[in-house]
């Protein structure tokens, strides 16, 4: 268990704790507040899950959800452009105020990229969040890609098994 104030890293996409925070996300994105312990708890039961996985990972996520929702938005001094400085080998420091409104601890990996002219940084979760809610749109929630990838695979062994 992570010591009072440590980082709580997100689990892996595709795994059974990764899940936990799924559901937990789609529950509050759908009621507009914060999901409950029993909600997420129900629904990865009802899909075959361990009640105490759920239980462990709901209290991560809920820590991680409610760090980054007290700070979520900058302080008003803030809210002007801050400076930031390019170091040797094109190191930058982002200011605490930042790091902090946006859950960036060292170590942390962000998306960097140019639009219109300016560089724009994204903690990388949050850009997978936003892929991931970008296919969302066009797969049915009934329907696993993963099932899809591997039943595909094994059709292609299967088939070359038997050339």
């Amino acid at each position: 268990m992570p010591a009072s104030g440590a980082r709580i890293s997100r689990p892996s996409p595709g795994t059974s704790t990764g899940r936990v925070w799924e559901i937990a996300e789609e529950i509050t994105r759908a009621n507009g507040r914060r999901a409950t312990r029993s909600e997420v708890i129900k629904r990865f039961q009802e899909e075959g899950g361990n009640y105490n996985t759920a239980s462990t990972q709901y209290h991560h996520w809920k820590t991680r959800y409610d760090a980054k929702h007290a700070e979520a938005t900058l302080p008003a001094a803030s809210a002007q452009p801050l400076s930031v400085q390019v170091k040797e080998a094109g190191r930058i420091v982002l200011p605490a105020e930042l790091r902090s409104a946006l859950g960036i601890a060292e170590g942390d990996t962000l998306a960097a990229q140019i639009v219109d002219g300016e560089i724009r940084l994204t903690p990388l979760q949050t850009a997978i969040r936003r892929a991931q809610e970008l296919v969302r749109k066009y797969v049915p929630a009934d329907v696993s890609l993963v099932d899809q990838l591997i039943e595909e695979r094994r059709r292609e062994a299967a088939s070359e098994g038997s050339a």
